[in-house]
């Protein structure tokens, strides 16, 4: 610390009292004490030796100013790097929370909306892209379509099929597009329909990536899990199946709903959330323990789930409730009822991850 300073300031004085490039010629030198005789009388002639000592000072200051902004870029940085990986371990752990809501108080109950037609039958499902740049919506019509939110324009489509070829390969969906969802780094796409296929498209190269068969009845639900390409897709015939997008193969299959599964959602942990439609049910799938926790809604259906932490998630159904749950008790730990007004069914959810 200080002994280093010291050092650096001595060897830059001498480095000024021996460099010749200082004066030029012997002129130079002469000319620094030949002042004009006004100066003289004031007392402001300054000598080789003086002017070397001033100069010695000017680069010892810049030295030392030079080591302070290293310092304090290397405190900025280790202090920014220590924040992110606090962030990352109370994601992993489920205890990260940003205050968000307050910020969202003042906003209009009407906010302007633009409207973007391509398909050419309705709209089924909705996932906005890693950056917040683009938006992906699949239909009725079998397509899945990439859109620029800054500008609406169409950028990309994935056509469906009109029917499955009885000789050759499948290149999209055959009938309804129902669910899609894209990995965080953005690079994979994946789309679930009424075919019971999951098809994986290559945002990267605009190419289809692989087709994954294995469900017996339509895919209703796909997600990833964050920050990886571990892909979780549910279906009608009351399963969940586990894809690696690494490796581009199916893991492993999970039972226990009783009825056909209606969404599915997950955050960072292998431990994605379920909903039952007519079994009332949710189930917490926790991969790695080969176990799953369940939560019952009484008589109402959950048709659709999103998490908020790796502990609460929020659901919707038919009797227009929006629960809170938590994973430490098996009902509802808050119940709005009616949110969109008496007797109208709630048909999708969506959360800010790890947010209030």
């Amino acid at each position: 610390g200080s002994q280093g300073k010291s050092g650096k300031s001595k060897r830059a004085a001498e480095e000024v009292e021996d460099d010749p490039d200082l004066f030029e010629n012997e002129a130079d030198e002469k000319d620094a004490v030949n002042l004009p005789a006004e100066s003289e009388e004031e007392g402001e002639v300054e000598t080789v030796a003086e002017k070397r000592l001033r100069l010695a000072k000017e680069m010892i200051a810049r030295a030392e100013s030079h080591e302070r902004e290293l310092q304090e870029d290397e405190e900025v940085s280790t202090a920014a790097i220590a924040h992110r990986l606090k962030t990352d371990l109370l994601e992993q752990k489920g205890s990260l929370r940003r205050e968000v809501a307050e910020k969202l108080k003042g906003l209009s109950a009407a906010p302007q909306h633009r409207a973007w037609r391509a398909h050419h039958q309705p709209v089924t499902c909705v996932a906005v892209g890693a950056s917040d740049d683009f938006v992906f919506t699949g239909g009725k019509d079998g397509a899945v379509i990439k859109w620029s939110l800054a500008s609406g324009k169409r950028l990309l489509e994935f056509s469906g099929m009109r029917s499955k070829p009885a000789d050759g390969p499948v290149t999209g969906h055959v009938g309804h597009v129902l669910c899609i969802a894209v990995s965080t780094d953005g690079k994979y796409l994946a789309s679930g329909g009424r075919d019971g296929l999951v098809f994986v498209w290559d945002l990267s190269t605009s190419t289809l990536a692989r087709t994954f068969r294995g469900h017996k009845d339509p895919v209703s639900g796909v997600a990833f899990r964050r920050h990886s390409h571990q892909l979780f897709s549910c279906s009608f015939d009351r399963t969940v199946k586990i894809w690696t997008l690494d490796e581009m193969a199916y893991v492993e299959t999970l039972y226990g709903h009783e009825e056909p599964i209606t969404a599915i959602a997950c955050l960072d942990r292998e431990r994605p959330v379920s909903a039952g439609g007519r079994d009332h049910s949710v189930r917490l799938w926790k991969v790695v323990d080969e176990s799953q926790l369940i939560f019952q809604s009484g008589k109402a259906t959950i048709d659709c789930i999103a998490q908020l932490t790796e502990n609460n998630f929020i659901t919707g159904g038919e009797d227009g409730s929006l629960c809170l749950w938590d994973c430490l008790r098996k009902k509802p730990s808050a119940t709005v009822r009616d949110a969109h007004g008496a007797g109208i069914w709630i048909s999708s959810v969506a959360a800010v991850p790890y947010a209030d």
